[in-house]
């Protein structure tokens, strides 16, 4: 998850990009900006989780905080890497991997069945957040002409600061009434279209 409060990678300033005629750079942007959505929806409401988590888990508290700490630490290391990935192998490459890389992490942590595996999937998560983030800035970005990037910036420091809010009211309504491996189910269910909708909309190019 998180997404996300490291440092955002510097990613060099390229043309715009090519979207199919019929799409607006409206939507290309809504793409972007869902999987940073995402990826931040649980970035607060975990930490509310933790004594659930270790609870259900029959861990250590003190090791059960990992499952915060982790994905934090995963993005502070890798993000700026990924950001130089994006240059040289194509913005919708990474984010394509790092989307994926993520939901796969998110997936198994709704499915872990101890604290170590836990550990591992959100570890891979925030692998894939770090991959992902840098991308998708980039894209946005580059959907609209300078004089104009103020429009997907605006967007994106609305996005990144409201998801975590949502993701508290949401996911404090799914740990009173069903069980924290929803948090991250939540995550899947919302990101599986908006990878799908990416692979089919942006082009080659990327």
């Amino acid at each position: 998850h998180g997404p996300i409060l490291a440092r955002q990678a510097p990613v060099r300033a390229l043309p715009c990009a090519r979207v199919p005629s019929s799409s607006s750079p409206r939507l290309a942007l809504a793409v972007c900006l869902s999987g940073v959505f995402v990826s931040n929806l649980t970035l607060t409401v975990v930490t509310v989780a933790l004594p659930t988590i270790a609870k259900d888990l029959a861990a250590d508290p003190s090791l059960t905080n990992w499952v915060s700490l982790g994905p934090m630490l995963v993005v502070a290391l890798f993000t700026s890497p990924a950001g130089r990935a994006a240059d040289q192998f194509g913005r919708k490459r990474i984010w394509l991997a790092g989307f994926f890389l993520a939901l796969l992490g998110m997936l198994g942590s709704a499915f872990a069945p101890s604290l170590p595996l836990l550990l591992v999937t959100r570890f891979v998560t925030g692998l894939g957040n770090a991959l992902l983030v840098p991308a998708a800035l980039a894209i946005a970005t580059s959907l609209y002409p300078p004089e104009r990037r103020a429009v997907p910036v605006g967007y994106w420091t609305s996005t990144t600061a409201i998801s975590p809010l949502l993701g508290v009211v949401c996911g404090g309504y799914l740990l009173e009434v069903m069980s924290w491996r929803w948090l991250f189910g939540l995550q899947v269910m919302l990101g599986l279209p908006a990878l799908a909708t990416g692979y089919a909309l942006f082009t080659q190019r990327l």
